[in-house]
């Protein structure tokens, strides 16, 4: 990459309209966009700190928001009672990649059950020893449009 690259990547990230929302003003805001076709795919990320202790948090943020997200991703999931929490929403099929040395950690991916998924094992990166993470990647067909979408967790103090 050019240093002209670089900056032009650099100037387009600064022209992003992030803004923080209320539960109510996104509702207000969004809901309404998820039955008009606009949108190819819509998909939420959310950093849980253990499904475990949050999943009745997370149904009424879902409730709140009043979209009918295609994705739900969720990192730092736990690996308590995960199976038990595949359920927590309606219309949805659960994937999840957990840690295995660790109880903190790990990916979850809640996608709607009417939409075409595989779970991509081959894109899965590969760790050593003393790298922790988990990734999870799926191809997600809708409308005859196949997108692949990855969620990774970095456990802290880790490269």
């Amino acid at each position: 990459m050019t240093l002209n690259q670089f900056l032009h990547s650099v100037n387009t990230f600064n022209e992003f309209d992030c803004q923080y929302f209320t539960e109510s003003h996104f509702a207000h805001s969004f809901s309404k966009l998820s039955q008009t076709g606009i949108i190819d795919l819509s998909l939420f990320h959310l950093n849980i700190q253990s499904l475990n202790s949050k999943h009745r948090l997370l149904y009424q943020l879902t409730v709140l928001l009043d979209f009918d997200f295609d994705v739900i991703m969720l990192t730092e999931i736990w690996t308590i009672s995960v199976t038990f929490y595949s359920n927590i929403l309606e219309g949805y099929d659960f994937y999840y990649h957990l840690p295995t040395s660790k109880r903190a950690g790990g990916v979850g991916i809640f996608v709607k059950n009417d939409l075409r998924c595989i779970e991509l094992y081959d894109y899965h990166i590969p760790q050593t020893d003393n790298q922790h993470f988990e990734d999870l990647w799926l191809e997600i067909l809708k409308y005859n449009k196949k997108f692949i979408i990855g969620g990774i967790y970095r456990h802290p103090n880790q490269n």
